[in-house]
C-alpha cells in the first residue's frame, strides 16, 4: 500500500511537471511569435535602387494604434508614430529599361550577388550575367527586343528554388509601353519590402508603377506585429491617399502579406483586383507549419503547444482569430483574384488554397517552390498574370 501511494504521488507529481513545462513552453513559444528573428531582405543599397528608378519614402500621419481602433496593442506597446516605409518607382519605358541594362550589367560583373538573412541566401544574376547562372540553359540573348532578365537561386533549409525570370516585349518609339495603373506589393511575415523586388520588376516591365511597403514592425517601419494585418492595412490605405496614384490600383500579397492585401482591398473601393503569393490562410494553423518547416525545436513540442503559443500571441495583441483568415474569403470582395500556390509549399497549402476557386477566384499552380521561394515569379507565372490580366 505504501509503495503503491508513494508511487501514485511520483505519477502526479510528474504529471503537474509536465503540464507546468508545456504551459511555460506555451508562453515562450507565444514569445518566439511576438520578436521573431527576422528576414531583412537586402538585395542591392539604396543608391543602386534609387539609380534605376526606386525612391524611398517613410509615412508618419498616423499617431499610434489607438487612432485605428486597436486599443490591445495600444496599452501592450504604448506605441506612438506608426511611420511606414516604403519604396515605389514607375513603370519602365524604353529610356528605363536600357538604364536598367546598363546597371544590371555593372552588378553583374560581381554575379552571383549574394544576400543572406536568418535561414534563407538568396543568389541572383542579372541580365547578361544570368548566362552564367548553372540553371540558365540559353546560349545567348538576344538584344535586339526589350527584354528583363533576372536568375535567382533562393537556398533554405528546406530546400533550393531556382527561378528564371525572363521578359520580352516589342516596343518602339513610336509604340511605347501603355501605363497601366499600379500595384501595391506587400511583403510576408518576417520579411520586407525588398523581399517583393523581383516581382515589383516584372510588373514594372509590364507598365505598372509600384509601391512596396514594409509591414508594421517590419524592415525600417515603426509599430508591432498584429498577425491579421488589419491595422497595416489601414495605414497603407492612408498612405495611397497621400501618394495620388495614377490609374487603376492593384494589391498583391504574399503570405501574411497576403491577409492584409485582402483586407486593404475589403477597406476600399478603388482596389479594382487582388494577386495573392502562397497566401496565409490562418495564423495558428500557418504559425504552427512554419515551425515545424523551418525550426528543428519545434518538432519536439506537441502540436497543441504550438498552437496554444500562437493563440496566446493573438492573444497578446487582441487579434481575433478571424481577422487571420481572411484570405479564406476572398471570394466575397467583389474584384477578381488571382492565387499562385505550390505543391512544395508545407505553410500554404496547395490542396487549401484550391478549394477557393471560384467564378471570381483563379488558383494557379506554380512550378513546385517552397514557402519563401513563392516571394519570387517565373516567367510562366508572369504569363499566367499576363493573361488573367487580359494584357
Amino acid at each position: 500500500m505504501f509503495l503503491s501511494t508513494s508511487r501514485s504521488i511520483r505519477l502526479s507529481s510528474l504529471a503537474v511537471l509536465a503540464v507546468t513545462l508545456l504551459s511555460g513552453c506555451a508562453s515562450i513559444v507565444s514569445q518566439g511569435a511576438l520578436s521573431p528573428p527576422m528576414l531583412n531582405v537586402t538585395l542591392m543599397s539604396e543608391p543602386e535602387l534609387n539609380a534605376i528608378g526606386y525612391r524611398h519614402g517613410k509615412f508618419c500621419e498616423v499617431a499610434n494604434y489607438h487612432e485605428l481602433g486597436f486599443e490591445a496593442l495600444q496599452q501592450r506597446y504604448d506605441t506612438q508614430g506608426l511611420c511606414m516605409a516604403y519604396m515605389h518607382a514607375p513603370a519602365y519605358d524604353n529610356a528605363g529599361l536600357r538604364n536598367w541594362a546598363v546597371q544590371a550589367d555593372t552588378w553583374g560583373e560581381h554575379a552571383p550577388i549574394r544576400t543572406r538573412a536568418m535561414e534563407v541566401e538568396l543568389k541572383y544574376w542579372p541580365w547578361h550575367s544570368a548566362l552564367s547562372a548553372p540553371f540558365f540553359d540559353a546560349l545567348s540573348i538576344d538584344d535586339s527586343q526589350e527584354q528583363l532578365l533576372y536568375a535567382i537561386e533562393l537556398n533554405t533549409t528546406r530546400g533550393d528554388d531556382e527561378v528564371v525570370l525572363h521578359l520580352t516585349r516589342e516596343d518602339s518609339a513610336e509604340s511605347p509601353v501603355q501605363k497601366q495603373g499600379t500595384y501595391v506589393l506587400i511583403h510576408g511575415f518576417r520579411t520586407n519590402k525588398q523581399s517583393l523586388f523581383f516581382v515589383a520588376e516584372a510588373l514594372r516591365f509590364h507598365g505598372y508603377d509600384v509601391v512596396l511597403v514594409d509591414l508594421l514592425g517590419h524592415g525600417q517601419s515603426q509599430g508591432e506585429f498584429s498577425f491579421s494585418g488589419k491595422p497595416d492595412a489601414m495605414v497603407v490605405s492612408k498612405l495611397i491617399d497621400s501618394l495620388a496614384l495614377q490609374g487603376p490600383v492593384h494589391a498583391l500579397g504574399m503570405s501574411m502579406g497576403g491577409t492584409t492585401a485582402a483586407h486593404l482591398t475589403a477597406l476600399r473601393d478603388d482596389i479594382e483586383s487582388l494577386t495573392l503569393l502562397a497566401p496565409m490562410l490562418e495564423f495558428v494553423d500557418a504559425f504552427v507549419d512554419a515551425g515545424r518547416a523551418y525550426t528543428r525545436t519545434a518538432h519536439l513540442l506537441p502540436q497543441s503547444t504550438l498552437q496554444k503559443g500562437a493563440q496566446h500571441a493573438l492573444n497578446e495583441v487582441g487579434t481575433p482569430l478571424g481577422d487571420t483568415s481572411v484570405v479564406q474569403r476572398v471570394s466575397e470582395l467583389g474584384v477578381p483574384v488571382l492565387i499562385f500556390a505550390s505543391a512544395n509549399d508545407s505553410i500554404s497549402s496547395l490542396n487549401k488554397l484550391q478549394q477557393l476557386q471560384s467564378d471570381a477566384v483563379t488558383v494557379h499552380a506554380s512550378e513546385p517552390r517552397m514557402h519563401h521561394g513563392m516571394m519570387l515569379l517565373d516567367t510562366a507565372d508572369i504569363a499566367v498574370w499576363l493573361q488573367w490580366r487580359g494584357q
